[in-house]
């Protein structure tokens, strides 16, 4: 999970927001079922970061609301 947030990151800061909600959605979906909700939420908030670059500011903050659940 850590390594593909990393990548993510990576992508993500080269401006390839595709590749890194891609890394982004493989580390949640290994995180689902695990007790790691802060990296969960940190995960989110990455997410909600790349929709909201996209001007998808509605998703962005459904994935934020996500966080509080």
């Amino acid at each position: 999970a850590m390594a593909s947030r990393g990548l993510g990151t990576i992508a993500y800061r080269r401006g390839r927001l595709d590749e890194a909600r891609a890394w982004y959605k493989k580390s949640l979906a290994y995180l689902e079922g695990l007790q790691e909700p802060a990296m969960v939420n940190d995960l989110r908030g990455r997410l909600a970061s790349i929709l909201h670059r996209e001007g998808r500011s509605d998703e962005a903050l459904e994935e934020l609301q996500a966080c509080l659940r």
